[in-house]
């Protein structure tokens, strides 16, 4: 995924600079099934891009994770 810059660094809504995303993906329907539930998880690592914050603020690389249950409310 690309993020592109967005926001105002003196806001401080984003960073102006340009991020990319990579990830993996997982997803079970079956283990939990019986609830009707679909588990999911996800990790990965985001490249920052070279943004207006201070130097000593922003690191090259950060870690992205998820765990997530899923329920349909209608079938």
């Amino acid at each position: 995924m690309l993020k592109l810059p967005t926001g105002d660094v003196d806001s401080p809504s984003g960073s102006e600079g340009t991020d990319f995303t990579l990830w993996m993906e997982y997803m079970n329907g079956e283990l939990l099934s019986t609830w009707g539930t679909t588990l999911s998880a996800m990790n990965g690592v985001v490249a920052l891009g070279e943004g207006k914050p201070s130097p000593l603020a922003q690191k090259d690389f950060a870690g992205v994770a998820r765990i997530g249950l899923q329920y349909a409310l209608k079938r």
